[in-house]
């Protein structure tokens, strides 16, 4: 039940965002501020500072988890846009659903939500599923794009850089100096609380999609938590992919849907709504959890 109550906290954190823009004292460019400083300074310094010190052991035995999001990611794509095309959608708006149910936000809200109900060793393993995310990203481009540079977009994302750093430095088993350690764990510390109030004061609720909108529902908050308990590995770090392929759909849909001529408007409305939605299934899936050990 402890990560439930952990979950629980972020939640009162969102909530906090959300009053905060209510009553004036986060105005509407607050959330894009906030995000830019978790984007390239905070989170930054929190993947570094836990990965660095990983044993070469641990880095590879988290590789795994790179093939899991890839599967899990590719498996709720290919079934979101299946049953969109099914329930009537053109294809545009099917390949809307398709990437929405697949590509989840498994490093922006699934780093916090792994480290505050899973420790830091759940961040750890969070870092290794968040770069499968990143490769589905690249392939979903790959396959949906006509030319241009896939890695543009994929690789704005500064946390990536600071994981692959981070992977580095442990293979290479350098040192980690005490006060560059201790910086560095200071300003990721701030990541956690900064990204859930600047959610909170981010979240708009926009005009329904129609039948697109359970259709993701279903299989991002339902199918894909489901599909890595069946697929993942056991102990804790199956839990942490369990809790990442419940995360809802990724901000990187919005930038695909620009690059690959979508409708903006309902990638928006299918992120945003789906990121509602999950304030309550996440935490059923932490409950989840609890009792499943």
């Amino acid at each position: 039940m402890e990560g439930l109550r952990a979950f629980l906290e972020l939640l009162a954190l969102v909530g906090l965002g959300c009053v905060a823009r209510r009553v004036g004292a986060l105005g509407e460019e607050a959330p894009s501020h906030l995000n830019a400083y978790v984007v390239y300074l905070a989170m930054p310094a929190l993947v570094f500072a836990t990965v660095a010190r990983l044993p070469p052991g641990k880095v590879v035995r988290y590789a795994l988890l790179v093939l899991v999001s890839v599967g899990v990611a590719a498996v709720c794509c290919l079934v979101g846009y299946g049953v969109g095309r099914w329930v009537g959608l053109d294809r545009r708006d099917a390949v809307a659903v398709g990437l929405a149910s697949g590509l989840g936000n498994t490093g922006f809200l699934g780093y916090p939500v792994c480290l505050s109900v899973l420790g830091r060793g759940g961040l750890e393993a969070a870092v290794f599923y968040d770069f499968g995310t990143t490769l589905s990203v690249i392939g979903a481009y790959l396959l949906l794009a006509r030319g241009g540079c896939p890695l543009r977009m994929s690789l704005r994302f500064p946390p990536a850089f600071a994981a692959l750093a981070g992977i580095v430095w442990a293979l290479l088993r350098l040192p980690l100096p005490g006060v560059a350690r201790h910086a560095l764990e200071t300003l990721g510390a701030s990541a956690v609380p900064v990204i859930m109030v600047s959610l909170g004061a981010s979240l708009r609720w926009e005009v329904a999609v129609g039948r697109a909108l359970p259709v993701v529902w279903g299989v991002k908050l339902g199918l894909s938590p489901v599909l890595g308990w069946l697929v993942g590995p056991s102990g804790w770090e199956g839990r942490v992919v369990v809790l990442e392929a419940a995360m809802p759909p990724a901000l990187m849909n919005l930038v695909l849907a620009e690059l690959l001529g979508l409708r903006p408007h309902v990638v928006a409305t299918l992120v945003f709504t789906t990121t509602v939605v999950a304030l309550v299934t996440v935490p059923v899936v932490v409950w989840w959890l609890g009792g499943s050990r």
